[in-house]
């Protein structure tokens, strides 16, 4: 038991620095070995009887191979291909425990796991995707300046949405352009401050 425990702590200390070898920081650390073929001093490796060089080309382009190889492999996990893997894998699970009447709780586990990753991961980027085309799309303003009051909704609509210039709107609301140029300000600000509300930030 108490080696399993040290296994696990093992495994999570890993995972959590980025300094765990997944698939992914393989695969960058064989293209890294491959390219330091070209360089100088020696490694101790060997690619096919040639010597992989302790300072190459594949430091120059792939320094970091473990913590870029496991970025790519979180990125994979916090996906919905992960989520999909999860619920093939907890599926598998069951067949198992019911087919045979033993449970892979290994399985199982990793199964929960997966899917969990996968479904957090797809919540949190659908959640700022729609953050983004709420208040970064001209439809998300759009519809702040229409839940504004009259005195200015009308106005702002008219100079941002239909592009129409101060003379235009004195004229098709009968009042004067000093009038139009007020409200437009006025109303600019309250547009920026319900904005700002509700998380839009004008950097630009």
């Amino acid at each position: 038991m108490q080696r399993l425990l040290r296994c696990v702590r093992r495994l999570q200390f890993g995972y959590r620095t980025f300094q765990d070898d997944s698939k992914a920081s393989i695969a960058i650390q064989e293209i890294h070995d491959v390219l330091n073929l070209a360089g100088i001093g020696d490694s101790g490796k060997t690619i096919k009887g040639r010597t992989v060089h302790a300072f190459g080309v594949g430091d120059v382009v792939a320094p970091f191979t473990r913590v870029a190889g496991n970025l790519i492999s979180r990125g994979v996990e916090y996906s919905p291909v992960n989520a999909v893997k999860g619920t093939v894998e907890i599926a598998e699970a069951v067949a198992k425990a019911v087919g045979g009447g033993n449970a892979d709780l290994e399985l199982q586990s990793k199964g929960v796991s997966d899917l969990a990753r996968g479904m957090t991961g797809t919540v949190i980027a659908y959640g700022f995707m729609g953050l983004v085309k709420a208040f970064d799309s001209p439809d998300g303003v759009i519809a702040v300046i229409r839940a504004m009051p009259e005195l200015y909704r009308q106005v702002l609509e008219m100079k941002f949405v239909l592009e129409y210039s101060n003379r235009e709107i004195a004229r098709v609301l009968r009042m004067n352009e000093a009038t139009v140029a007020t409200r437009i300000s006025r109303g600019r600000k309250a547009l920026m401050a319900k904005l700002e509300e509700a998380g839009y930030r004008n950097d630009g």
